[in-house]
């Protein structure tokens, strides 16, 4: 009957009959004595090492940057739908619309193009932010987003003013927090071998 062996080539007779799980438990046990924060990130003992936290703590799970990116421009199109259907409901907004007025002056379909052109892009951020490679995902997203808090802040702006308008400029506030937490995301892209 042949001798079991463990990867160093030196039979399992030789370690006093110490069944496998034993050892690894013990391998565990010297590892979580150890100081898991001086491990590289890449390294493979970081994975075994067990952090001693308290009975009731919760799991926190990484998420993928590309799912927090599609995220926080979903989170940016339902603040852009809610400001704008609120903005149905202040004083003359119905009246221009059925007058063709906007507010970048009368309506035309080259004004019907810009504002569908502006709206289009932030949607397709949220796919774009899934299915792009990570370099020009990373420029895109950052890009994008600084152009359209610059919009913001035009917006508060010229907004701040108007008592009836206080509610679309927290609004624009909350999107250029968004919009920070968007380039804050992509400008700490993690690297290959980093998790």
């Amino acid at each position: 009957m042949r001798s079991l062996r463990n990867k160093f080539g030196v039979p399992w007779e030789h370690w006093g009959g110490i069944p496998l799980l034993a050892l690894r438990i013990q391998a565990v046990a010297r590892l979580s004595a150890m100081n898991c924060h001086s491990l590289t990130p890449t390294s493979k003992v970081k994975e075994m090492c067990i952090k001693k936290t308290s009975p009731n703590a919760l799991a926190n799970f990484s998420i993928n940057i590309k799912f927090k990116l599609a995220f926080l421009w979903t989170a940016l199109m339902f603040l852009y739908i809610y400001a704008d259907y609120f903005r149905l409901m202040t004083p003359m907004k119905l009246e221009k619309m059925m007058n063709l007025q906007t507010p970048m002056g009368p309506t035309s379909p080259g004004i019907l193009v810009i504002f569908s052109v502006i709206l289009i892009i932030p949607t397709l951020m949220i796919i774009l932010s899934i299915f792009l490679k990570p370099h020009v995902n990373k420029w895109l997203n950052i890009v994008i987003a600084f152009i359209y808090a610059s919009i913001s802040i035009l917006i508060i702006i010229s907004s701040i003013e108007d008592e009836w308008q206080t509610f679309f400029v927290i609004f624009n506030f909350v999107e250029i927090l968004v919009f920070a937490i968007i380039i804050s995301q992509a400008l700490k892209w993690p690297r290959e071998g980093y998790s």
